[in-house]
């Protein structure tokens, strides 16, 4: 039952994978914008943003009457895309917020523009952007028509079937350039698996190694890319089994200057990593509370655990006795030194 209920899961996630990455033609989403949205573009994005007040009828067709708007508009496009519009994700972008426009704009009748528009905005890119906009659609439905075959299959063998596709459809350098960035984090997750594998490593060396594969992967993004996803970048590293099982043996004063190390140089500030000082040491309090409990509690009754549990853990104890109650054991996890 566990293991239907997983495969259901799986296969309803790689649905919502195959609409969302690249466009339905039902309902505009956002493809590919890794950043969660495109910086402004001085007088086009002005000019785009006009277009949230132009709403032709569905069955309007493109008339005298809204020729002007209908320019402007396209000039916009224009002016916002023409600086990447020869590389494959710029296209993807740009025919993605096309879409979305003339979605909005023109209902179940965007499609009968759509190709108009493209030549009129960027003739000499047209004949490319089209068989692109093809492409998408023909790797989307494989998406739907595998989903479940793909579901059962393990997460490697799914991104090597996946990233087979891709590239068959696409070209390999296309294909790798249009999802850089999935490229880009399976090159680091792959990094951190290695770490499991050389046990020999010591931190600092774990450390480096890690910081050497997102610079290899994102190469001058990587400093903006750890500024941005400082916290995550650091989670990952120290969520590693081989990071864990270094930091456990080590000597609570060489764990703290680890720690800041590693901090200090994925970018945090000293007034930072003084505030993640603190939480660590209060976390190491709890769970030293947490083992002495956890040995102590199987030996009591129930009067004798409930004043136990009052002196270590205080205003938290009756919060512990529910989790108790429900079947969860706080302490019976693993520490992950930095993380809980």
């Amino acid at each position: 039952m566990k293991q239907n209920k997983t495969f259901v899961l799986v296969a309803m996630g790689l649905t919502a994978l195959a609409v969302g990455i690249y466009q339905s033609q039902n309902q505009p989403t956002v493809m590919l914008n890794e950043s969660n949205g495109l910086a402004q573009i001085g007088e086009a994005e002005t000019r785009l943003d006009l277009a949230e007040k132009i709403r032709p009828p569905v069955s309007a067709a493109i008339d005298k009457k809204n020729e002007p708007d209908e320019k402007a508009i396209q000039t916009a496009f224009l002016e916002k895309f023409s600086s990447r519009i020869s590389q494959p994700k710029g296209k993807i972008q740009f025919i993605d917020q096309l879409i979305r426009y003339l979605q909005k704009n023109y209902g179940a009748e965007w499609q009968t523009y759509f190709a108009q528009w493209v030549e009129t905005i960027f003739p000499e890119q047209a004949e490319l952007i089209l068989a692109m906009h093809n492409t998408m659609q023909t790797y989307q439905q494989w998406l739907i028509d595998e989903k479940h075959s793909l579901a059962a299959m393990t997460p490697d063998e799914r991104r090597r079937v996946t990233w087979e596709t891709r590239r068959s459809l696409f070209g390999e350098d296309m294909a790798n350039a249009i999802w850089q960035g999935s490229l880009q984090r399976e090159q680091i997750s792959a990094s951190l698996s290695r770490l499991n594998e050389q046990t020999d490593l010591t931190f600092a060396e774990q450390a480096a190694s890690y910081r050497q594969a997102i610079e290899a992967a994102l190469g001058d993004q990587s400093d903006s890319f750890i500024q941005k996803h400082q916290q995550e970048t650091i989670d990952r590293f120290l969520n590693t089994r081989a990071v864990q099982e270094n930091l456990q043996t080590m000597p609570t004063t060489q764990r703290k200057a680890a720690l800041a190390k590693l901090r200090s140089d994925m970018g945090m500030d000293e007034a930072a990593i003084e505030r993640w000082e603190a939480l660590d040491e209060q976390r190491e309090a709890r769970w030293a509370k947490g083992m002495e409990y956890m040995k102590q509690r199987a030996e009591l009754d129930t009067e004798a655990l409930t004043k136990l549990q009052n002196e270590l853990f205080g205003d938290e104890a009756e919060i512990i006795r529910n989790e108790e109650s429900g079947g969860y054991f706080r302490f019976s996890r693993p520490q992950i030194i930095g993380l809980n």
